[in-house]
């Protein structure tokens, strides 16, 4: 009898140590399973030329002549900073740079940088607006 007691205290099965279940309830079993990855919301971040961002499309239509001040202080493919936009932008006489829409995509641009939601494009009828408001100017 002394061999079979120590028999289950090695193996651990002694009635200490047994897991409590009701009677007559089967146990189960957790099965390991591999956690799944969570996918994480929204749009993946894509990274743009200069050309393509809001205040390039902002300052290229309503600045041009500092739109290419930007460009040749730069670099050709150098990206200008928001500190380079600012200076150059506040720097002109033009009226453009005093309004909050400059303000608001300088802000946007200097926290977001190339990683812009969505693409500035063009059309006929957008080149037409912008140069009938140059010409007002």
């Amino acid at each position: 009898m002394n061999g079979k007691l120590l028999k289950k205290e090695k193996d651990g099965l002694s009635k200490e140590n047994k897991p409590e279940t009701l009677p007559g309830l089967p146990t189960q079993k957790t099965a390991d399973k591999p956690k799944k990855r969570k996918k994480r919301p929204g749009r993946k971040r894509i990274r743009r030329s200069f050309d393509e961002t809001r205040i390039a499309h902002f300052l290229k239509h309503e600045a041009p002549l500092e739109y290419q001040f930007i460009l040749d202080a730069a670099g050709a493919s150098v990206v200008p900073s928001a500190d380079l936009i600012e200076a150059i932008g506040y720097a002109s006489a033009n009226p453009l740079f005093k309004k909050p829409k400059f303000r608001r995509s300088l802000m946007k641009y200097r926290k977001e940088g190339l990683y812009c939601g969505r693409v500035a494009k063009s059309n006929a009828n957008i080149e037409l607006y912008y140069i009938r408001m140059r010409s007002k100017q």
